[in-house]
């Protein structure tokens, strides 16, 4: 069997991997939405402090709405990291697994950088072996 990064590595690797998307395309708002209260923390918290309820607007809205598809790179590290510390307290149907890796494919991820592909799929099985080792 293949030895699985620790997840801490794995997500080190994807923030320093969509490091280059170090801002996210306001372009993709309309202007009510970038001065609604549901989108304030969205646009003005670093990444590293946004919460499932800050990126809820983001992640339960198609790509083809209004989140362009460099706005997923942009948010994808923090997003995903979230996803991983998932616990049933605080299950939204929007951060179910599922639903979170729904957003990869509408963005048509498999024709990004093989870097970028290669650091998903690496955090992927290191959030799974970690899982796999916490229940049994």
């Amino acid at each position: 069997m293949v030895d699985a990064k620790p997840i801490k590595e794995s997500l080190r690797d994807l923030y320093k991997t969509f490091a280059k998307y170090d801002s996210w395309s306001r372009l993709s708002l309309s202007e009510t939405e970038t001065k609604s209260e549901y989108f304030k923390n969205l646009l003005n918290k670093d990444l590293e402090d946004l919460s499932r309820a800050d990126l809820a607007p983001f992640t339960s809205r198609p790509l083809n709405s209004w989140a362009a598809k460099n706005d997923l790179r942009h948010f994808l590290p923090r997003i995903l990291e979230l996803c991983a510390v998932w616990s049933g307290r605080e299950a939204q149907a929007v951060w179910v697994p599922e639903s979170i890796f729904s957003l990869l494919p509408q963005s048509d991820w498999r024709n990004w950088s093989a870097d970028e592909q290669s650091v998903i799929e690496d955090f992927t099985w290191a959030w799974w072996m970690s899982t796999l080792s916490e229940f049994p």
